[in-house]
């Protein structure tokens, strides 16, 4: 018998709760570990459906990861870069003064099939990123 949840969550970077609890742990981390760049969310543990696993993701993609970037913006360091994923491409002037001419996403590059497979649509790329 191991630990319980509450302890293993205090001894480990394990969080489990509401989305709101989720953005106060990870926020408070930059207390620990300084300005990161990455964050590694792992919701498909001890087998999962993937229903549900699906569903995470859309809270996460749409609850917490957005207050996180914001968070993590506010009092970043001048010589770290910013770097933002926008849901659609009429938020990108909201976040950029100059936009250059290419714009290039990786994702739809490498998981072109997870998302049409999840109706996200890839249109704003070609095949192996050509402009």
């Amino acid at each position: 018998h191991g630990p319980s949840l509450e302890d293993f969550s205090e001894m480990t970077p394990l969080t489990v709760g509401s989305p709101q609890q989720i953005i106060d742990r990870y926020a408070a981390m930059r207390e620990t570990f300084g300005d990161y760049q990455r964050q590694l969310f792992l919701i498909d543990h001890a087998g999962l459906p993937q229903k549900t696993v699906l569903e995470q993701l859309d809270i996460l993609g749409e609850e917490v990861v957005p207050v996180l970037r914001e968070e993590f913006a506010k009092g970043r360091p001048a010589d770290h870069p910013l770097i933002v994923h926008l849901p659609a491409d009429d938020y990108l002037e909201r976040w950029a003064r100059e936009i250059p001419p290419v714009r290039c996403n990786p994702s739809t590059r490498r998981w072109p099939k997870f998302l049409a497979r999840h109706g996200i649509s890839t249109s704003p790329m070609r095949p192996n990123g050509a402009g």
